[in-house]
């Protein structure tokens, strides 16, 4: 027998609905609200930095359809359940991942026609529609299906300097999308080899921009051009910034303020986790071994 937690919430005293109760519940609720926020950040503040223990990232939620799930490669999971469905809330498209999407399908309307590939993005996010490309009926003799967990997966391609490295990155060290096919992935985002003219300061500033991340020991060449530039512009170029620059920022404020994420688990560490692999197992429990 399953064993469940439950909460029972029995009222003890009521108000009248009258303009003055409404208007102090109005008041009070947001203050209670910012009270409740303190008391978790100072508990959250004692296990951290007193009791010393490491935090993990915010797990991504399993699919809700097993087929969905089955073609994804595994993240940390905290619950031991058989066949876990979901999780934690699905996080929203940002803007930036709004503008990198739009900026992708765009080009992938192109494409498709051009290789005769067909593509189909499958969601864990049952409340997001399915995305095919072309839409409706097709006359393209190849198919390639593309599963992610995370909105994440769009401007991860647009941030690294080839389909080689998001592929790499995305599959093995970050973990939020897979494909049916990796051959007609790279396919699809090989970078304009009609080009004639030499590199722009535009197409060398965004190489030079989406290379600054990458660890010497990955010796996947790197293109002068970039699939989804066609040409760079100001305002790709202005995005790939803040993107990098968000990404910095992140990681030096954790830290300024000393937090500690389990070993291996840190949010800019997925280049890390391909060489050394992660230090968590299937269900998320921290691997010692990783630490000998």
């Amino acid at each position: 027998m399953d064993k469940k937690l439950v909460a029972i919430q029995r009222t003890t005293q009521s108000k009248p609905l009258s303009s003055s109760s409404l208007l102090y519940t109005l008041i009070s609720s947001p203050l209670a609200l910012v009270s409740a926020l303190r008391r978790i950040f100072y508990q959250a503040y004692l296990l951290h930095y007193q009791k010393r223990l490491d935090v993990y990232q915010r797990p991504e939620p399993h699919a809700v359809e097993q087929l969905v799930e089955s073609c994804l490669p595994p993240v940390p999971n905290r619950s031991l359940a058989e066949s876990p469905r979901g999780g934690v809330g699905w996080q929203k498209k940002n803007s930036l991942e709004r503008w990198c999407e739009t900026r992708i399908y765009g080009y992938l309307q192109k494409r498709c026609h051009d290789t005769k590939i067909a593509i189909h993005f499958r969601l864990t996010n049952p409340a997001e529609e399915l995305i095919s490309i072309p839409e409706g009926e097709h006359t393209l003799s190849r198919e390639l299906t593309i599963y992610y967990r995370s909105p994440r997966i769009f401007s991860l391609l647009f941030m690294m300097p080839s389909s080689q490295h998001s592929l790499l990155l995305g599959t093995q060290g970050e973990k939020v999308f897979s494909v049916s096919s990796s051959e007609l992935f790279t396919e699809l985002f090989v970078p304009p080899t009609s080009t004639s003219h030499p590199p722009s300061w535009k197409d060398r500033l965004a190489k030079r921009l989406r290379s600054s991340d990458i660890p010497h020991s990955i010796t996947i060449p790197i293109p002068e051009h970039h699939a989804l530039d066609s040409p760079p512009t100001l305002r790709s170029l202005f995005v790939l910034s803040t993107l990098i620059f968000l990404g910095v920022l992140e990681r030096n404020l954790y830290l300024l303020f000393h937090a500690r994420f389990v070993p291996g688990d840190e949010p800019w560490g997925g280049w890390n986790r391909i060489t050394r692999g992660p230090s968590w197992d299937v269900v998320g429990s921290h691997r010692r071994d990783n630490e000998r």
